[in-house]
C-alpha cells in the first residue's frame, strides 16, 4: 500500500464518522423533548416511566463525555461564541455538543493511531521526524473537520433563513393588516412556512413559545436575531422594537423592511450570476479551448507537417 493509497483510505475513514456524527447531531437534535413526550405518554397509559426508546443516545452520551473535557472550551458555556455557533446551525440540545466535541476528540486521536498501525504493519520510506509530521497533520485535520462541517451548516441555514425572511413579512403585515395582534400573527406565520422553509418555521415557533412563556417581546426577538445570526434580522428586531417604543405602524414598518430584504435577495442572486462568467474562464481555459485549437488548427498542422515530411 502505497502513501497516497493511505491517505486516501484516512480521508475516507474521517469524512465517514465526521458526516455519521453529523447525521446522528442532526436526526436525535430533539431527542429529549421527544424524550419527555414519550414518558409522559407511557406515564398515562401504563404508568411506567422508563421507556427505552433513546437508550441508545444515552448511551452515545455516557461515552462521549469522558472525551469532551480535551476539546471544549473551558470558559462558561452560556457566554461562549461556540453556543452561538450551534445556535445559528440549528442544534439546541446539550446531546449536539457532546456528540460534537465527542467526535472533535475521537477524531483527533483515532487518526494518527490508525496511520501509526498502518506504519507497524507496513514499511515506510519516511524519517521519524516526517511521521511525526504527518500525524500531527493529520490530528490537525481530523479536530477542525467538524468545525468546518458545523461552518457549512451555519452558512446553508442562514441562506435558507435570508430567502425565505421577505415571504415572512409579506405574511405577518397581511395578518396584522387583518386584525391579529403581533404574537398572534407571529404564531400564524411559524406554522404557515414550516412547509417553505422548516428552519424558519421553527424559529418562529421557538419564539412564539417565549412571547408565551412569558419573556418580554424585546428579549423574544433579540434572542430571534441571536439564533439566527443574520444582520437583517437584527435590523427587523431594532424596527419592531422601535415601533413597540413610539406607536408606529407595524404594517409599514413591516412592508418596508419586507421590501428592502427583497431587493437585496434579487440583488444578491444578480451577483451571484455576474460572478458566473468569471467562474467559467479556468474551465473554459482548461477545458474547452484546448479541444476547439486541436480542431481549428488540427488538420492546418497535419497539412504543413505532411508538406514538409514530404519534400524533405
Amino acid at each position: 500500500m502505497t502513501i497516497s493509497t493511505l491517505l486516501i483510505l484516512l480521508l475516507l475513514i474521517y469524512l465517514l464518522v465526521t458526516g455519521i456524527s453529523f447525521y446522528v447531531i442532526y436526526k436525535y437534535s430533539n431527542y429529549r423533548m421527544q424524550n419527555r413526550l414519550l414518558q409522559i405518554q407511557k406515564i398515562n397509559q401504563s404508568g411506567s416511566d422508563h421507556p427505552d426508546q433513546f437508550s441508545a443516545m444515552r448511551l452515545v452520551e455516557r461515552i462521549f463525555i469522558p472525551m469532551i473535557k480535551w476539546s471544549k472550551p473551558d470558559q462558561d458555556w452560556e457566554s461562549s461564541p461556540d453556543r452561538i455557533h450551534f445556535l445559528n446551525a440549528g442544534f439546541r440540545t446539550n446531546f449536539s455538543v457532546v456528540v460534537f466535541y465527542g467526535f472533535k476528540t475521537l477524531l483527533a486521536i483515532f487518526l494518527p493511531i490508525l496511520f501509526l498501525l498502518y506504519l507497524l504493519s507496513a514499511a515506510s520510506s519516511f524519517s521519524l521526524l516526517q511521521n511525526a509530521l504527518i500525524c500531527l497533520a493529520i490530528a490537525v485535520l481530523g479536530y477542525y473537520t467538524p468545525d468546518f462541517i458545523l461552518q457549512q451548516l451555519i452558512r446553508v441555514r442562514r441562506r435558507e433563513l435570508f430567502e425565505s425572511f421577505p415571504d415572512a413579512l409579506d405574511l405577518m403585515r397581511v395578518c396584522v393588516s387583518a386584525g391579529l395582534g403581533l404574537d398572534s400573527a407571529i404564531a400564524r406565520v411559524g406554522q404557515e412556512l414550516s412547509v417553505k422553509s422548516r428552519a424558519l418555521g421553527q424559529e418562529f415557533h421557538i419564539l412564539n413559545l417565549e412571547l408565551r412563556a412569558g419573556i418580554s417581546r424585546e428579549q423574544a426577538l433579540h434572542n430571534l436575531a441571536l439564533r439566527s445570526g443574520i444582520a437583517d434580522v437584527n435590523a427587523l428586531v431594532a424596527m419592531l422594537i422601535q415601533s413597540e417604543r413610539f406607536g408606529t405602524s407595524v404594517t409599514v414598518s413591516l412592508r418596508v423592511h419586507a421590501d428592502e430584504l427583497r431587493n437585496k435577495r434579487k440583488m444578491k442572486a444578480q451577483e451571484m450570476a455576474a460572478k458566473v462568467p468569471v467562474k467559467l474562464t479556468v474551465p473554459m481555459i482548461l477545458c474547452i479551448f484546448p479541444v476547439l485549437f486541436i480542431v481549428l488548427l488540427g488538420p492546418a498542422v497535419m497539412k504543413v507537417l505532411h508538406y514538409f515530411s514530404s519534400h524533405s
